[in-house]
């Protein structure tokens, strides 16, 4: 700011000097006010251009995909879009829309993807362009897909209850890693799985202990990683078996019959599955004296074989006669031996009865089985004999009598029986003091059905080892063998026929052909209409060798130079023997 100081004016100078200069500020006021307003209306030109240069934008796989490109400047105002420094429109323009909307300011681009996948992932980039100038505009797209499967899923330990696992990040995730998920199942049998079970663990970790498992069972188990899109894949599956424990379980239904003096037939259930702890092995038959309870059981063990029954029996042998037994079971695994059953009480028979017979298997077919026995001495004695069998794993016993015949030695036949199945068989004899001791036990096969000996596995049963009957199978083979030489035979005649009789229709259309110089150069392959003659004699060939002549009723016809018209004369030759077929 400037100061004008003035002195030693009177009164009426400085009120003129106030005066002039008052208007000279409003002269100049006036002049800035004037000036100001040209300026303003004066014309601008504005450029296209991009308030924000750079964004990122993400979404998950899937989702609709929109991308906004807003460029300010005079109109008009084109936006371009580009991919991966590729024009958008040679990427792919079926999948990607794009709309523009001009305004006022400029113009407003929408690029929209309806479903947006990884190829849509990478660098986009808007270039808005008018009259007075140009920008861009970079957006990277990221697009966010459940992650891959962990790696190395694996076990590390194995307890009966508990078993340890591990594994590794999945590569190459484009987003964190919020948890993992668990996932494990019991395999009941081959193809049937129990109740799926889910662990979800920290993202930090990458060892977890399975608890809770039962002992002796077999486990699948996968695990999985999240993030924020959801579950990815899962790893490769596992499968482990826990360790066993002791049967947690008692047999059951335990109940037991005399069967003579000295032996007792025993049958009883398995204990609950649930409680197996592991792979039964057999059990623990524990007898003694009833009267004598500070004595301790005496055990026999009973090994049971593969089989899908939960029903067992055994014959104790070997017991004092008229005597009263207490009996209890135990099952095993390898891990050791469970809980006692119920205690049972059985009293074995008294009075003098026969020694149990012999038995053994005599003829055997689909149906049927023969059996045969010898009685022990003092034979007189029996009455009656009774057979017992059963079919395979039936824990029912079926009872045949029949009487003696005087003879120390018999057969008895078992009739109306299923091919191809196990029977177990035993032998007892009856007096007036009661039913002996069973006989030895036999286990037989009946015979595979004729229907079955056709198939190849018939010629060997791996079941009990032996060859079958493979004499049907070899027959068969045979009759195959010999219908189908006949059959090619056949068929080899039929072509040899079939081909003969093409020659013989064909090589009189080849021999006029020869005849009348209308044989083509290629003779394989044969044509029989006619061929254009050259006059020159050097560069055309003799149509045959020497002169040609036809004898029809003793005239001499030569044969004319010219083509010979062969097509409707040959179609109605049927005689081989025409004279053009045949010159003379």
């Amino acid at each position: 700011m400037r100061t004008i100081t003035v002195l030693h004016l009177s009164n009426k100078s400085k009120l003129m000097f106030w005066v002039i200069f008052l208007q000279l500020k409003l002269i100049l006021m006036f002049k800035q006010t004037k000036y100001l307003k040209i300026v303003t209306k004066a014309p601008l030109s504005i450029p296209a251009e991009f308030k924000e240069k750079n964004t990122a934008v993400s979404t998950k796989k899937g989702n609709s995909l929109e991308l906004e490109c807003s460029a300010d400047g005079d109109q008009p105002v084109t936006v371009k879009w580009f991919k991966d420094s590729t024009p958008i429109d040679k990427v792919d323009p079926l999948r990607y829309q794009i709309t523009d909307a001009p305004n006022n300011d400029g113009t407003k681009s929408m690029l929209t993807v309806n479903s947006a996948d990884v190829k849509d992932d990478g660098l986009y980039l808007c270039l808005a362009e008018n009259s007075f100038g140009k920008d861009e505009r970079k957006i990277r797209v990221t697009i966010i897909e459940p992650p891959p499967a962990p790696l190395n899923f694996a076990v590390q330990q194995v307890w009966s209850r508990t078993v340890s696992v591990s594994w590794a990040k999945p590569p190459e995730s484009k987003t964190s890693i919020l948890s993992y998920i668990i996932r494990y199942w019991k395999v009941s049998s081959p193809g049937v799985n129990d109740r799926l079970h889910e662990i979800n663990v920290s993202s930090s970790l990458n060892l977890h202990l399975i608890k809770d498992l039962e002992p002796g069972s077999q486990y699948e188990s996968t695990v999985i990683a999240v993030n924020e899109v959801g579950s990815g894949a899962p790893s490769q599956k596992i499968s482990f078996v826990t360790g066993e424990e002791e049967p947690s379980g008692a047999p059951v239904d335990l109940h037991a019959i005399a069967r003579g003096p000295t032996t007792a037939r025993l049958a009883w259930r398995s204990p609950p599955r649930n409680t197996w702890n592991g792979k039964l092995l057999g059990f623990y038959v524990g007898y003694r004296l009833v009267d004598d309870y500070k004595t301790p059981h005496s055990f026999k063990t009973v090994s049971i074989a593969e089989s899908n029954s939960s029903h067992h029996e055994y014959f104790l042998r070997y017991l004092m006669k008229g005597a009263k037994y207490s009996i209890i079971l135990k099952a095993f695994n390898s891990a050791g031996s469970g809980p006692e059953s119920s205690e049972i009480t059985v009293e074995t028979l008294s009075g003098d009865v026969s020694n149990p017979p012999r038995l053994f298997v005599s003829t055997v077919t689909t149906d049927s089985i023969t059996v045969g026995y010898s009685l022990p001495s003092g034979s007189n004695k029996i009455q009656n004999l009774d057979l017992h069998f059963k079919e395979g794993d039936d824990s029912d016993w079926r009872e045949m009598d029949f009487f003696l015949e005087n003879k120390d030695v018999g057969e008895y036949t078992l009739t109306a029986l299923n091919p191809d199945t196990i029977y177990t068989i035993y032998l007892t004899a009856s007096n007036e003091n009661g039913v002996s001791d069973p006989s030895n036990i036999i286990k037989t096969r009946t015979v595979r059905s004729h229907r079955d000996n056709f198939a190849i596995g018939s010629i060997f049963d791996g079941s009990n080892g032996q060859y079958g009957d493979s004499r049907a199978f070899v027959g068969v083979l045979s009759i195959i063998i010999a219908v189908s030489t006949i059959i090619i035979v056949i068929v080899i005649a039929f072509v040899y026929v079939r081909k003969a009789q093409l020659e013989a229709s064909t090589k009189p259309n080849f021999e006029f052909a020869l005849a009348t110089g209308t044989l083509p150069l290629n003779k394989s392959i044969p044509n029989f209409g006619t061929e254009r003659r050259f006059t020159d004699p050097e560069n055309t060939k003799p149509l045959m060798n020497g002169t040609m002549t036809l004898d029809h009723h003793a005239n001499q016809y030569p044969v004319s130079y010219s083509n010979l018209p062969t097509e409707n004369r040959h179609s109605k030759m049927v005689d081989p023997s025409h004279i053009y077929d045949f010159p003379r």
